[in-house]
C-alpha cells in the first residue's frame, strides 16, 4: 500500500474467485474529485469476471452516491 495512492488485498471468497488479488488505485483530480480504479486480477472464469465486474460497479456507484450526499 502506498499512502493516499493505492492498496492491494487478497480476495478470499470460497465460492467466487478465491485466491485472487484486488488492486485499488486512487487518483486525485481536484480538491473535490478523486477517481478510483479497481483491478481484480487472476480471475479464471469468464462467468466470475462478469459477476465481479457488475458487483464492483454497483459498489462504486453506491460509494459515489453516499459521498455526494454529504
Amino acid at each position: 500500500m502506498r499512502d493516499n495512492k493505492d492498496l492491494k488485498l487478497a480476495w478470499e471468497t470460497p465460492d467466487l474467485a478465491a485466491g485472487t488479488t484486488v488492486d485499488v488505485q486512487f487518483h486525485v483530480k481536484s480538491a473535490d474529485k478523486t477517481i478510483i480504479y479497481v483491478n481484480h486480477m487472476r480471475i479464471r472464469k469468464r462467468e466470475e469476471a462478469d459477476v465481479l465486474r457488475a458487483s464492483w460497479g454497483a459498489a462504486l456507484d453506491k460509494l459515489k452516491v453516499a459521498l455526494e450526499a454529504k
